[in-house]
Formats: C-alpha cells, structure tokens, sequence
C-alpha cells in the first residue's frame, strides 16, 4: 500500500518550474508526480536530487511522472 511521502513534495516544490507535486512511496518504489509550468525547463536531475535527499534509499525504484499543466504526460525512470 502507498502512502504519501510530504517531505519528498515540499521538496520537490523547490525545484524551479515545479507548479505541484505529488510523491507516493511503498516498500522499494517512490511515485512522484510532478505538475510543471514548462517540461523543457524543469531539470530531471534536479528533481531526483531532490528526491534522493530527503531520503529515498538505494536500490529503491524511483519513477518520476511530469505533468504539463496543458495535460502530456512525460515519464522518467530510474
């Protein structure tokens, strides 16, 4: 069962272009899905460091969704 991981959201909510966030996690997998202004302007590096740093543990599967605010959706896996 998931839960919801808010630390992982405010964070998230840090990184530039971000408009909102919303992060799941179950044992070894973290959900984000990230509402953004622009997906060309929203770095994925910085939005998996921001994951990673407010905890996310190795080996764990993080998959990031990017939502554009016009409604594509862009999936980003790691």
């Amino acid at each position: 069962m998931f839960r919801r991981w808010v630390e992982v959201e405010s964070a998230l909510m840090g990184v530039p272009g971000v408009a909102d966030a919303s992060v799941m996690k179950t044992q070894g997998k973290v959900l984000a899905h990230v509402l953004v202004e622009d997906e060309g302007a929203v770095s994925s590096s910085l939005l998996r460091e921001a994951v990673v740093s407010e905890g996310a543990r190795e080996g764990e599967t993080l998959k990031i969704v990017l939502v554009p605010r016009a409604g594509r959706s862009k999936s980003s896996k790691s």
